[in-house]
This record gives structure tokens, sequence and C-alpha cells, in this order.
């Protein structure tokens, strides 16, 4: 099915086929806009009230592409406050990405009931200026293998809780207000993928041997971890427009799995560590900028495939 909006306003725009009829059947005329499509065969619902543009739920289920129903949630300030709403309990056992986008600025914390997936693996949890904490409900969500926190600009502080999600292999924060990484994520020997975004207020990251990738994108940090050589696992290292970043630990050199190294738009970088020449033999993709002269070690990159130099 093509993607398409279906609106309820003061006068309806029906959908093709029978989401049409499900989707005016599940909605009371208020202003409320539903987008169906199907992704991977899986039915995706998009709901957000255009009322009090104050929160959106977007969930997928394995319901074979059909059109999910689900009631008005009422106000999104209600909603956040309610116990989950009653057509998603139908399919809450099954669920297994939700997405919860918080619009209104007045809205402090998150739904207790976000943690009412057992089946979860994929959550993002985006928006709301005002939201300062993580509700420990979502400690229940063992299943988690992917986390995307975004928007979140209150949110100084990630606990230290997070170590529970055992299944978790992507964790992604953007744009929040975190100041630092809790040395807990140690405990998550699954982690593969850390990408940090936009953090001006993050002072460190803390050092994760079990990560394949690591990339970090204008964040406030001062130096990556001391003993990042003990990563023995990373195979790309991306770390752009980050401004206090004074460059790469020398322990960089003893990446024996490292085959991708970006290092952008950091002016306080201007050079390689000599240390990490050992790097040369087995780096396939390079990108750097602001290193003059260009690396004397270049040409003893003989694996290399993709190279910039942005100078």
């Amino acid at each position: 099915m093509a993607a398409a909006w279906y609106t309820i306003a003061a006068h309806a725009v029906p959908l093709d086929g029978e989401a049409s009829a499900d989707a005016r059947d599940a909605f009371q005329p208020v202003g409320i806009s539903v987008l169906t499509t199907e992704v991977g065969g899986h039915g995706h619902v998009q709901v957000t009230s255009t009322v009090t543009h104050s929160c959106l739920v977007d969930y997928n289920t394995s319901a074979g592409g059909q059109l999910v129903r689900v009631q008005h949630p009422g106000t999104g300030m209600e909603f956040l406050r309610e116990s989950i709403p009653t057509d998603m309990r139908e399919i809450a056992a099954e669920l297994t990405q939700l997405r919860l986008v918080v619009q209104d600025e007045l809205v402090r914390a998150l739904p207790a009931w976000a943690g009412d997936f057992p089946q979860l693996t994929t959550l993002r949890l985006s928006g709301g200026p005002g939201i300062a904490e993580l509700p420990p409900a979502l400690t229940r969500l063992a299943r988690l293998r992917t986390v995307q926190l975004e928007r979140m600009q209150g949110l100084s502080v990630l606990p230290a809780w997070v170590a529970r999600w055992t299944a978790l292999a992507t964790l992604e924060i953007a744009e929040c207000g975190v100041q630092a990484l809790p040395d807990a994520l140690a405990a998550l020997t699954g982690l593969r993928e850390l990408t940090l975004k936009h953090l001006p207020a993050l002072e460190r990251v803390p050092l994760l041997t079990s990560l394949h990738a690591l990339a970090v994108h204008h964040c406030g940090i001062a130096e990556l971890p001391a003993e990042m050589g003990a990563m023995t696992q990373l195979g790309r290292l991306v770390v752009s427009a980050c401004a206090r970043l004074r460059g790469l630990q020398a322990s960089a050199g003893a990446l024996a799995g490292l085959h991708s190294l970006c290092v952008l738009a950091c002016p306080r970088i201007r050079a390689i560590p000599p240390e990490c020449r050992a790097l040369c033999a087995r780096l396939r993709v390079l990108q750097v900028s602001n290193m003059r002269p260009a690396p004397d070690w270049l040409g003893e990159c003989s694996q290399l495939q993709e190279l910039c130099l942005c100078i």
C-alpha cells in the first residue's frame, strides 16, 4: 500500500481500499491525521492530534500490513498521563517497534506505559524540552536492541539503569542535554553501535570495548577515551565538528580492527598521532580535514578504497 494521508476534520479525504473504512470507524472528526503505509510487511500507523500538537504515537505490528484501529486518545496531555491506550492493549503483547514523540514543552514526563510492550525491540523517544528523565518503567523492555533518544534538551543524565537493556545493540542520542554517559554502559557486552549527535554539553564518552562503530558529531567532548586501544572490535570511528576535541589518542594505533577512520571539521585536530601509523595497513576508508600537510604515510595505505582529504 502506498503511503497516503487520511485526515478527518471538517470533511474527510478517504484513503484507497479498506483502510479508509477502518480509519473512519476508529476516529472522531476532531482533527486527527493518520499515515498508513506498508513497510516490510508490517502495518505502520502514525497518529497525531492537530488540536493540541502534544504527542504522537507511531507503532508497527506484525498484522500483515493491515491498519490497526486506534481510539482517539483525547488531548495529548491526557494521553501522556493515562495508562496504555485501550486499543493498544490488544496489540501490546506483539508490538516490536514503538515511536513516541512529545511536541508540547509543558510535558514533563514520558508515559510509564511505554514500558508495557514485552516484545519491543526498537524504541524511539523524541521531543519534549521539559522532559528531564526517562521513566524507570522502561527497564521492563528486556528485548530492546535499538534505542534512539532525540530532542530532549532537558535530559542531562542518562540513567545507569540502561545497563538493564542487556540485548541492546544500537544506541543513538541526538539533540539532548546529556552531559555524560554512564560507565554502566560498559556492561552491555552486545552494544555494537553508538552514535552521538548534537550534544554540546557532553563531556566524556566511556570506554566501551564491545563497540564495532562509534560516531561522534557536534559534541562537546575534549577527548576520546584514553585507553581506546582496548576497543579491539572497533571497525569504524567517525568524529566530526567537535570543536573542543584536542586530538586522537595515541592508543588508537592499537585498534587492530579499525578499517574506517573519519576525522572531519575538528579545528583542534591538525594531525594524526605518529603512533597511529600502524593503522595504515588496515584502513579501507580514510576521511580527514584540516591536516596540513597531508599525512606522510598515505602511500603506505595499501588497502585504501576511499580517500577524502579536505584541506
